[in-house]
């Protein structure tokens, strides 16, 4: 004969002990065990039936017997047992689902208990105080009076043994954990997850409230913690929180649940508490399947997988959303893989991990998988920012559904032409004398975060710097920036200088556009990107950034965009295909230009390093600053339409190709063959007693600005020092080729020829055309003024007088000419 356990309300007479948190008695009532296949009596499930709960139900019900079956519970009277065949008491041995200290029957046998000596409960309390929650009417003893009260808040819903289902999911009340770590891998563990804010179950938690026994704790752990440090949050099963209409003024949900989370006490969700230990609830998901035994897992071929050191639940079920996957799993906290089938499975007694992505969330571990379907996954975002926004950074394909859009589109996010990707090769780091546990090596602008993770200078005296230096040449295209996301005092760097190493010129030089250094804008709160694109890309192997502005204290985390210079594409302008909505062509420049390389030179000489232009009913041109990929790109094969564009860089970081027709012996050192790109060197050595300037050789350099150090020359012939005679003046020095120069004689002066001016020309032969004359024949003195007449000087040689009027020469004429020269 086994023994038989029940809860027992105060005031009943037995003996009792305390057994795994139940007051529990010794029961004598047991009647028997029957075979109830001939029992037409219709009985009530619930999934964690147990004796307790099943005889207050069978009390209310007025019978006089309660008989027990896995999940059911049967009100008996005395005319039921006679249809029943009576069994021996082994064929009832099995453990009530609720209570494992009790038996209850299994398949067709019902283990039959006598009511007739059960105390009824006083209140609803006490009802809760024993782990009767189900949703129900029972007959309560209330001062002494009989009265039937509604009581209990779990439904139907099927849950494992000690959970309560509501409303089609499944809670679990903890007493406490001594972490929010803890609390969360104790829900994991059941295959659970921390409770998830919502209207249905804060509704719940509000309820369970009214318990005595849980009306003590005003604060429960839940899934909700500001890993990102902008306010994004995640439920444990991989969904955004977007009910805000849950909060109240104060940070609460509802009236009894308070939300916390992990080193973080501000912002819109915050409460004054900071718990080192707390009650917490579990909660199962229809998205979450659980942790699933690797060795048993049984799929058809993986889609796809990625790893990625910040992995989360969240951000593995968008990316195989995003493939178009049935379901997404999780191994060894970092690995994810992508299914379209899964075939079997079993759970796992190796618990899953913590996701190192998001802390409420599951990620595996070495021999298990958390299994997560997204067959109806509807959680779509707005952009692929609001993707990074929630630490979703893989290079993919993703389903995103922008701002008053009817449906969703399929996109790439994170996927740009390589020398605006974040450099793969991390540079050394150093800085001005920083605060403790704020190095130079915090800055790196990695995921996830750490506390308090980013670089702040020790001191404003000065100017307090951050210095990268790689191994090679690098060409770098632009700059993100972050503040100090998780940090408590709102810092970041406003505005910063971009300083870099020239080789050429062997000096620093402060990055500038057209002669004017660039303050480069940088931030605007602790915890966004900021991306900045320059329109002239740098090739360098150390550079800094100088911090001019901030917020309460510099602090800096940076990912430096490029790529190596030895793999740099020079002859790719195509950058990628993005969508651009109307909202972002209309802020953004949009020059007149009629053609591609025209909207490329407008734009680069406003200081665009980027452009789109494709024609429809008209030419459009537009300058971007930044990259255009708020919601993605697609294939280059499908774009230049009304909200697809190709984006082109608007420089070439290259130097001008030199003249082709030289006249000289060229010499040049190229670091990438083919192209006249930063350090690339060229020396012209004349032929043929042609000349550069005067010199026979001659050398040029191509410098950051993509400009050679000096104009190429073309070698020239020049002609000797041109010998200009006595009383003479040259208008000219010069001595080129084809150069004129015209010879005049002083006043009183001519050629033997009659001539004050005579014109010579620099042939190709480097020989003046034509030999000087002298000018040595001299002149007469000045005509002199005759009476009654007026002189005029019509040229070098000759004077003409003419009358007055009424007068006139002796030969009757007005006028006269008379020759300079005396003959």
């Amino acid at each position: 004969m086994y023994d038989h356990h029940d809860k027992i309300f105060t005031g009943t007479q037995s003996s009792s002990t305390t057994s795994s948190n139940l007051l529990c008695e010794e029961m004598r009532d047991n009647v028997g065990c029957y075979d109830g296949k001939m029992l037409t009596k219709k009985p009530i499930y619930v999934n964690w039936m147990e004796l307790t709960l099943c005889k207050q139900l069978c009390i209310t019900n007025g019978t006089t017997f309660a008989g027990i079956r896995d999940d059911a519970c049967f009100c008996l009277k005395e005319t039921d047992l006679d249809v029943m065949t009576k069994l021996i008491s082994v064929n009832c041995s099995t453990r009530c689902p609720g209570n494992f200290l009790q038996y209850c029957g299994s398949g067709s046998n019902i283990n039959v208990y006598s009511i007739e000596n059960s105390s009824l409960a006083q209140s609803c309390d006490q009802l809760y105080n024993f782990g009767i929650f189900y949703n129900n009417t029972y007959l309560l003893n209330i001062s002494g009076l009989l009265e039937y009260t509604h009581c209990g808040f779990a439904d139907e819903t099927i849950c494992e043994a000690g959970w309560y289902g509501y409303q089609g999911a499944c809670f679990r009340f903890n007493f406490t954990a001594e972490s929010y770590q803890d609390a969360a891998q104790v829900c994991i563990n059941s295959n659970g997850l921390l409770v998830s804010p919502t209207m249905f179950s804060i509704k719940f938690l509000n309820i369970l409230n009214y318990a005595s026994k849980f009306k003590t704790f005003n604060y429960y752990w839940t899934s909700l913690i500001n890993q990102f440090g902008n306010h994004k949050y995640l439920h444990g099963d991989g969904q955004r929180f977007a009910d805000v209409a849950l909060l109240e003024e104060n940070g609460t949900f509802g009236h009894w649940v308070y939300l916390t989370w992990l080193n973080e006490t501000n912002g819109l969700l915050a409460t004054d508490h900071v718990l080192s230990s707390s009650p917490f609830v579990c909660q199962t998901s229809s998205r979450y399947i659980g942790c699933v035994d690797a060795d048993s897992f049984v799929t058809t071929m993986a889609i796809t997988n990625v790893s990625n050191s910040g992995m989360s639940a969240t951000f593995c079920i968008q990316y195989c959303v995003g493939q178009n996957a049935e379901y997404a799993a999780i191994t060894n906290k970092i690995e994810c893989k992508c299914y379209n089938d899964v075939i079997n499975f079993t759970l796992s007694s190796d618990p899953c991990h913590l996701c190192p992505g998001y802390t409420s969330q599951a990620c595996g571990s070495l021999k298990s998988i958390s299994l997560y379907n997204i067959s109806f996954y509807m959680d779509i975002y707005e952009s692929c920012d609001e993707l990074l926004a929630y630490g979703i950074t893989e290079p993919s394909w993703y389903y995103i559904k922008p701002h008053k859009a009817s449906k969703s589109q399929r996109v790439k996010c994170f996927e740009t032409e390589e020398s605006f990707m974040p450099i793969s090769v991390l540079p050394m780091l150093d800085s001005s004398p920083h605060m403790s546990n704020h190095d130079a090596i915090k800055s790196r602008l990695k995921w996830p975060y750490e506390e308090e993770d980013s670089w702040k200078p020790s001191t404003l005296n000065g100017s307090p710097y951050l210095t990268f230096t790689y191994p090679f040449d690098v060409i770098i295209t632009g700059l993100v920036t972050q503040g100090n996301p998780l940090g408590k005092n709102n810092e970041w760097t406003r505005q910063f200088v971009f300083k870099y190493w020239d080789d050429i010129l062997e000096q620093e030089v402060t990055y500038s556009h057209e002669g004017n250094p660039v303050n480069f804008k940088g931030n605007t709160d602790r915890s966004s990107l900021k991306y900045n694109i320059f329109s002239n890309p740098i090739i360098t192997r150390e550079f800094k950034i100088n911090p001019t502005d901030w917020n309460n204290w510099p602090a800096l985390r940076v990912d430096i965009l490029g790529q190596p210079l030895s793999s740099y594409n020079y002859s790719q302008s195509v950058v990628k295909c993005y969508f651009v909505t109307d909202e972002i062509r209309s802020n953004t420049s949009s020059p007149s230009a009629s053609s591609l390389d025209e909207c490329k030179t407008s734009c680069l000489q406003s200081g665009y390093p980027l452009c789109s232009f494709y024609i429809d009913n008209s030419t459009n041109c537009y300058c971007w600053n930044t990259l255009p990929s708020t919601y993605g790109s697609s294939e280059n094969q499908t774009c230049n339409t009304n909200n697809r564009l190709l984006v082109y860089k608007t420089y070439e970081k290259l130097c001008a190709d030199p003249p082709t027709e030289y006249k000289a012996t060229r010499n040049y050192t190229m670091p990438v063959p083919g192209f006249y790109t930063y350090k690339s060197t060229l020396t012209d050595t004349c032929i043929d007693g042609r000349f550069l300037d005067k010199n026979v050789t001659k050398s040029y350099t191509c410098l950051q600005d993509n400009k050679w150090s000096e104009d190429i020359l073309i070698c020239e012939a020049f002609c000797n020092q041109l010998q200009i005679p006595s009383n003479a003046k040259a208008n000219s020095s010069e001595d080129y080729v084809q150069t004129v120069i015209a010879v005049t004689c002083d006043h009183y002066f001519v050629t033997a020829q009659n001539h004050t001016t005579q014109y010579v020309t620099c042939n190709e032969t480097g020989m003046w055309d034509s030999t000087l004359k002298h000018c040595d024949v001299y002149l007469c003195d000045e005509t002199p003024s005759l009476l009654h007449a007026s002189k005029y000087l019509k040229d070098s040689n000759t004077t003409e007088y003419i009358c007055d009027p009424y007068y006139s020469f002796s030969n009757g004429s007005q006028s006269r000419i008379s020759y300079m020269r005396w003959n």
